[in-house]
């Protein structure tokens, strides 16, 4: 027998162990807890969102909901956040944080070291205080507001790569600060022309660019004729470096550019200016890589604006809602490589009808039968189907049986997923068991083709074993003809369908970035 661990080794091994693996194992002994508790927890992404926690893809409710019913999921809820309690330091790369107003909020209370750092409406005052000082100057930081804030922080001026949107409020102090490179998303006229008069009277370092999007090339193109034309007149100065830019001299050793690049939504912007080729385009069909319909967004490739004119959006993010519903209503062809709709319950939720041909479709929390009739049957089969579904859904229909690949998460019963012909089909989320039984017995009595092969994660590979160990002893006591096999990462059985064929039961691990899954495997060899 080897020699035991000294407190150092188990100390390296424990800190460097993937999240999943550490928390499961300590969770089995009171004497690995007290260790644990000193050592740091070192994770690629830690979020809070929602009533969500994630902690490197250990991501688990922390209130419950009433359509949340899996009873062990909520258990590894309730033990991620007895895990994290009382941790004096939490190491990870990046932390993202939603809509943290208050410290309610938060379900936990940490402290974090980290390298990057989101926070997506959120009220900076209750966030910041959980970053370490240790963490500075962060590697990138991104800010998402929907309210005056005042930016002039230490996080904000140390950190390396900086990102600020605007939702209809202003950054305070946003000229003040040192950080060479800024990225503003659609700022206001009145933010630019601050930002320059106070680098005119302060200087500037050489080699700081701020960067701000606009909403179009016409935008962009009155923006920097605004500012020339004005700074024309109060300086006298000006030197015009082409069209659309000209220079500023801040000290006798540096000057200021102001210049403009180009972004591409030129089919809408050109056809939008002109009646005759409006009647030409709607007879030409679209064509785009990604169209997603998300919580009161329409988004066509890069074009993503609100569409339900909600008040934190500008008056131009509305104008351009409406420009793109208006292109795409009556459109008999519209052509997309992938296709997004998250939580469309109703036809209520589609601002717009349309009609899509597509290679690919993800569904979050939709209604297929409300979802489906907008795929053109010419999309089928689908080379990548992705259903996340909330409630019990019968799965066997076309678009998902003439699907190349598809993939299902959830916590509900899926109907008819035994009878399904698909070669690749990916179960994540659900608990299992009874839902391998009954494939099984579906394919012992109806023989399934060579080649097929389903999988079925698992939360660990304890969890794994014990169910090929269940469904094993019961297959042989009812059959009495299985063989097992041990050449896999857990070993399995095997059970005999035809004369040519027979059905694999086993178990894999696979490694994505250092993230495990535990999956079980039925195969048709």
């Amino acid at each position: 027998m080897p020699p035991p661990l000294s407190y150092p080794a188990l100390k390296l091994v424990l800190e460097y162990l993937n999240v999943k693996k550490r928390i499961h194992l300590t969770s089995r002994s009171s004497f690995l807890q007290r260790i644990d508790k000193t050592i740091p927890v070192r994770a690629k992404y830690f979020w809070i969102e929602g009533d969500w926690l994630n902690l490197d893809g250990f991501k688990f409710t922390v209130k419950h909901k009433s359509w949340y019913k899996n009873i062990e999921a909520e258990k590894y809820g309730n033990l991620l956040i007895s895990y994290l309690r009382g941790r004096s330091s939490v190491n990870a790369d990046e932390v993202y944080f939603f809509e943290v107003k208050t410290s309610q909020d938060i379900p936990v209370k940490l402290e974090l070291t980290i390298n990057k750092l989101v926070s997506d409406v959120c009220n900076l005052e209750v966030v910041l205080p959980m970053i370490t000082p240790r963490s500075l100057p962060l590697a990138e930081l991104s800010v998402t507001v929907d309210k005056d804030t005042n930016v002039d922080l230490e996080i904000v001026r140390s950190a390396k790569n900086v990102i600020f949107v605007p939702y209809f409020c202003e950054f305070i102090g946003l000229e003040t600060i040192p950080n060479k490179i800024v990225y503003i998303l659609q700022p206001e006229t009145d933010v630019v022309r601050s930002i320059i008069r106070y680098w005119m009277q302060n200087g500037k370092e050489v080699g700081t660019e701020f960067l701000m999007s606009c909403n179009n090339r016409s935008d962009l193109v009155e923006k920097i004729a605004i500012l020339q034309e004005e700074f024309h007149k109060t300086q006298g100065y000006l030197e015009d470096i082409n069209e659309h830019s000209f220079s500023i001299p801040l000290s006798s050793t540096s000057k200021l550019l102001v210049c403009g690049g180009k972004k591409h939504f030129d089919e809408i912007h050109l056809t939008s200016r002109s009646s005759f080729l409006q009647r030409i385009d709607k007879a030409i069909p679209v064509r785009a890589e990604l169209f997603c319909i998300q919580e009161g967004y329409l988004s066509l490739d890069r074009f993503k604006f609100d569409v339900q004119h909600k008040s934190r959006y500008t008056n131009e993010d509305k104008k351009n809602g409406k420009l793109l519903m208006s292109y795409l209503k009556g459109r008999s062809s519209i052509n997309v490589d992938e296709a997004v709709f998250e939580t469309v319950k109703t036809s209520q939720d589609f601002p717009v009808k349309l009609v899509l041909t597509i290679n690919k479709l993800e569904t979050i929390c939709c209604n297929l039968e409300v979802v489906i009739p907008m795929i053109n049957p010419r999309s089928l089969p689908l080379i990548d189907l992705s259903l996340i579904l909330d409630e019990p859904t019968d799965v066997d229909v076309k678009i998902v049986r003439s699907a190349k690949e598809v993939s299902i998460g959830t916590f509900h019963e899926l109907i008819g997923l035994e009878k399904l012909p698909n070669k690749k089909v990916d179960v994540r989320l659900m608990p299992i068991t009874d839902l391998v039984r009954r494939i099984i017995r579906y394919w012992m009595q109806n023989e399934k083709e060579i080649g097929t092969e389903f999988s079925m994660s698992c939360y660990n590979r304890s969890d794994l074993v014990e169910k090929i160990a269940i469904l094993q002893e019961e297959l042989h006591e009812t059959q009495g003809y299985l063989e097992e096999i041990n050449e896999h990462f857990v070993s399995g059985f095997s059970i005999p369908l035809s004369s040519t064929s027979k059905l694999l039961v086993y178990g894999i691990v696979k490694n994505e970035n250092e993230v495990y899954t535990f999956e079980l495997v039925l195969k048709v060899v």
